[in-house]
């Protein structure tokens, strides 16, 4: 499908354009109700009111759906998208939206990624994200704790050998076995019980402490991992150290193993 700018009519006669080039066509990407989705003249993704365009080109992409309003590729249908506040919608910026949204763009076969929607592809990119994120969180329990540092840190896994594999640690080699934990559920569901560590300090301090707040904190950067590979099913693997010393996660898919560490110090 495609579209061009109408031209609305003024008082003395002319045609005025919404746009400064009215015979430009557009690529629509997606419907929304009374919105379109569509490419525009700098390649980048536009949203406006269908009452701004008329229709040049009416043929419909088979891999389109339709569903509650909207007709798009079935990978931008609202409910396939993770959101903090329930409107996914406000959440453009995100890296988990952009990882969702170019799952559908790339049924378009076209030969670039519009600018904002790149780090949709950047992996190192996401693992600084994650780690930002990680970063204001150990800070924030630290603050909870007399005694107590925590350290939360994500990042790519090189295993060594086999079993029982190490971890160096201040120098010394820690010795551990995997345990499989994504058995009966998704790795996604699994790693999200995980997560409930961060900010638990926080809620031992604090009883009262808001809950969906702290679930927003969880979730962001349950949403940023998950973006990695953009998909729920993965395998997570607890690390058990001979000492029992340590919170040591693997998270696998295909080839790729990340470790996911939420410890602390004394």
């Amino acid at each position: 499908m495609k579209i061009k700018f109408k031209t609305f009519p003024m008082s003395d006669g002319y045609g005025f354009p919404y746009s400064s080039r009215p015979d430009q066509e557009y690529l629509v990407l997606g419907i929304d109700n009374n919105q379109y989705y569509f490419l525009d003249e700098s390649n980048e993704v536009g949203v406006l009111s269908k009452d701004m365009f008329e229709i040049s080109d009416h043929s419909i992409p088979d891999f389109w759906v339709e569903e509650n309003g909207q007709l798009a590729p079935e990978e931008w249908l609202w409910k396939k998208f993770f959101s903090l506040h329930g409107e996914p919608y406000l959440e453009w910026d995100e890296i988990w939206f952009s990882t969702q949204f170019m799952k559908g763009f790339e049924k378009f076969n076209l030969s670039f990624i519009p600018n904002r929607f790149k780090p949709a592809y950047d992996v190192n990119y996401k693992v600084n994200q994650i780690n930002n994120y990680l970063k204001i969180a150990s800070e924030y329990d630290t603050l909870c704790e007399d005694y107590i540092s925590w350290e939360y840190e994500f990042g790519s896994f090189k295993s060594r050998g086999a079993l029982p594999y190490y971890l160096s640690v201040n120098g010394a080699p820690q010795y551990y076995k995997k345990v499989l934990l994504s058995t009966e559920q998704e790795g996604f569901d699994i790693l999200k019980g995980l997560l409930e560590q961060i900010r638990s300090p926080l809620e031992r301090v604090k009883p009262d402490v808001d809950k969906e707040w702290l679930g927003v904190m969880r979730n962001r950067i349950l949403f940023s991992i998950w973006s990695i590979w953009g998909v729920r099913s993965f395998d997570v693997f607890e690390l058990k150290f001979e000492n029992g010393s340590r919170n040591d996660y693997l998270l696998k898919y295909g080839d790729d193993v990340f470790i996911l560490s939420l410890n602390f110090s004394t």
